[in-house]
């Protein structure tokens, strides 16, 4: 028999592209990411494709050379491998970089501007950042918590240099707070500062950049959310600073911190990530870690009760990237590229259930799943499953296999949204019995010769 078990959730939705992920990225509502072709897909609220409640991925576009995507509130910033820079979604605030229209809701990507030397981007809720290749830092949109960095509380509606300096080299801002570090290995940061996201001994909002962290000079890599920040140095320790509430500066106590403060003794961390109150990082050794709200289950442990110190997530090996910005719901791609989730689901970012009437066991989802995904389909593939359908979904009793080729199915087999097989059925037969499955999502397996294709239903 084929393994089926293998190939069950890389194949469940029609896409032109094998879903291998290079990056992805989330919003309050929807998530976006792209693939290893360089392809930019999106699903969930507003811009995933609901096939009767059924929530798939939809490309943008149908270029194919994008290099680096950042997602904000309601509003995207891509760059491709030319250099050039990609605005779209709303721009009520000026966020998009480009002439003013306050009614622009744009659905696929425009050029900001002509240059062709932009390195990286961050997008937040009403504002955007970016650093070209001379080391100069840019910013536009809304600043009435001065998080443009600009030395004013005046919004731009084009991209604006901050300053004169030339030596920026990463930047990352959430909600109204920017923080960027510069080629000296130094950390900045500006704007919203209520809960001390700034990190620099108080709670006072700045409308220019400040240094934060003693003027030290060994910062590696920074992340920020809308209350708090993570960082690690070159040495490969973790830190932290801001809001407490629930734990996400993983420090053992629920006290919020002013100033960056060292995460236990570990000198192993590879990468990170900060969510709405919750933190991830990634160790030497690609195990997973977690800490601060849980409820959504987006600490991928199995339970909804928060986390003060980081915690592995032990079902999770071979980890390689981390979503940016998990707000409630948490993705993970490992070495192989595949891409695991796990968290809220309300707005389908899992790719499971149905959003009409979402089911409670499918609303939070408390331990990592493969998220689903397909194949490569080449022409003759296309024609098979245009021609090989499954009926009714959803269905309470039977589905019946609709087979309009020359072919035989060879296997048949049913499996939950964790891999398992459930059913194995003989090729003589047209109709599977699902009455006897609890109510969910189910994928249906079929081998045609060489080739295999799945499809998604509802038990109802």
């Amino acid at each position: 028999m084929k393994k089926i078990f293998m190939l069950l959730f890389i194949i469940s939705f029609h896409v032109n592209a094998q879903c291998l992920w290079k990056s992805i990225h989330e919003s309050p509502y929807r998530v976006t990411g792209i693939k290893d072709d360089n392809t930019i897909w999106t699903w969930g609220l507003l811009d995933g494709g609901y096939i009767n409640g059924v929530v798939e991925p939809v490309q943008i576009g149908n270029d194919s050379n994008w290099l680096k995507l950042s997602v904000g509130d309601s509003h995207y910033l891509a760059i491709k491998s030319d250099g050039t820079l990609w605005a779209w979604g709303n721009n009520y605030f000026g966020q998009l970089g480009i002439p003013y229209n306050p009614n622009d809701n744009l659905s696929l990507p425009i050029q900001v501007g002509t240059d062709n030397d932009w390195i990286d981007i961050s997008a937040a809720s009403t504002h955007s950042c970016a650093i070209k290749s001379n080391g100069t830092l840019w910013t536009w949109g809304y600043n009435d918590y001065g998080q443009l960095g600009n030395g004013t509380w005046s919004e731009n509606h084009l991209p604006t240099q901050v300053g004169v300096d030339t030596d920026w080299r990463d930047v990352e801002s959430k909600y109204r707070t920017t923080i960027a570090i510069k080629t000296n290995n130094t950390i900045w940061g500006w704007g919203k500062n209520n809960l001390s996201q700034l990190g620099n001994g108080n709670n006072v909002t700045v409308n220019s950049p400040i240094q934060i962290g003693n003027n030290s000079s060994d910062w590696k890599i920074v992340r920020t959310s809308n209350n708090h920040c993570i960082a690690l140095k070159n040495d490969n320790t973790l830190w932290a600073w801001g809001n407490n509430t629930y734990g996400e500066l993983g420090n053992g106590t629920n006290i919020n911190l002013n100033f960056p403060t060292q995460i236990g003794n570990g000198d192993d961390w590879r990468d990170l990530s900060v969510g709405a109150s919750f933190s991830l990082a990634l160790k030497a050794d690609h195990t997973l870690w977690s800490w601060g709200d849980n409820s959504r289950g987006q600490l991928g442990d199995g339970t909804q009760i928060n986390k003060n110190i980081p915690t592995q997530i032990t079902s999770l090996s071979d980890c390689d990237k981390i979503v940016d910005y998990p707000y409630y719901t948490s993705f993970v791609i490992k070495q192989d590229k595949t891409l695991w989730g796990w968290g809220s689901n309300v707005n389908g970012q899992l790719l499971i259930g149905n959003i009409y009437g979402l089911t409670t066991e499918f609303q939070n989802i408390l331990n990592p799943i493969l998220n689903t995904c397909s194949v490569l389909i080449n022409s003759e593939n296309i024609a098979y499953e245009n021609e090989i359908k499954i009926y009714p979904n959803p269905s309470s009793y039977f589905i019946y296999i609709s087979n309009a080729t020359d072919k035989i199915i060879d296997t048949i087999t049913i499996c939950n949204i964790n891999g398992q097989i459930l059913k194995v059925q003989n090729k003589s037969f047209n109709k599977i019995d699902v009455s006897d499955l609890a109510n969910g999502l189910y994928f249906i397996n079929l081998t045609v010769g060489e080739k295999a294709f799945s499809f998604k239903f509802i038990k109802v």
